[in-house]
Parts: structure tokens; sequence; C-alpha cells
């Protein structure tokens, strides 16, 4: 299963025809697919994930942009589970309906990024650089 085809099992997000993904260096990056022609540049686009032992795990920036639309594996944080994630720190989480991989961790309509979700522990996946 390549990358697109990934998201849209895991998390129901349909992409746009315009966007395209190639893997370089253990990275997804995706592009505007009309840019490929563009040989000057070592990496174009954003990185949009990276394969792990866990599956595809799609990147904070990604998320950001094209998560608002997905429909299943997307779990929803209260302000005190969104401050403590903006921190670093893991958290538990009741009542959600996605299954354990990667989640998209939402709060009040916003995507702050991705989680790895084992049981009721939602581990953080923020990257160092965007926590407080």
């Amino acid at each position: 299963m390549d990358f697109k085809d990934y998201l849209k099992s895991r998390f129901g997000i349909s992409l746009p025809e315009w966007l395209a993904f190639e893997e370089k260096g253990g990275k997804i990056l995706a592009y505007v697919r009309d840019v490929k022609f563009i040989k000057n540049y070592d990496t174009f686009g954003i990185v949009a994930g990276k394969s792990t032992k866990f599956g595809y795990k799609p990147s904070t920036e990604f998320l950001q942009i094209f998560g608002d639309v997905s429909i299943r594996n997307v779990v929803f944080v209260s302000r005190y589970e969104a401050r403590e994630i903006a921190k670093g720190k893991d958290v538990e989480v009741e009542n959600h309906v996605a299954t354990d991989g990667y989640v998209i961790v939402m709060f009040e309509g916003k995507v702050l990024g991705c989680g790895l979700l084992r049981k009721n522990k939602l581990i953080n996946q923020i990257p160092k650089s965007k926590r407080i």
C-alpha cells in the first residue's frame, strides 16, 4: 500500500489529484505534480511522512494542512490534554473511536498533529521543535 492509499484507508482522507508523493531518504515528500520538472533542487514540497515499524507516520505539517478532512482515527482531546501534548507528554484518553496505530489529534476543530494510540494511551508524536 502506498502513502496515498494509506491515508485514504486509515483516515478517510481523499487528496486532490494535483498532489503527488515521492519517497526520498526514508521520508515521503508531497508536492504539486506540475513542479516535478524542476531539477535544480535536492528536495521540494513538504515532508508528508515516513515509514516506521508501526506503518506510515504522517508528519505534523502534512496533517495540519490536510488532516481536517479526516473521517476516522481522529482523537479529540480536551484543553487539559492539549496542554499536556503541547508540553511533549503522553496522555490517557477515553471515549475515542480510533483504533490503535497512528491517529490525528484534534482540539476544538484544529489539528494538533499525529499521535500513536496504544490502547487508551496517546503517545506524543509532536516534534520537539513544536512543543512548548
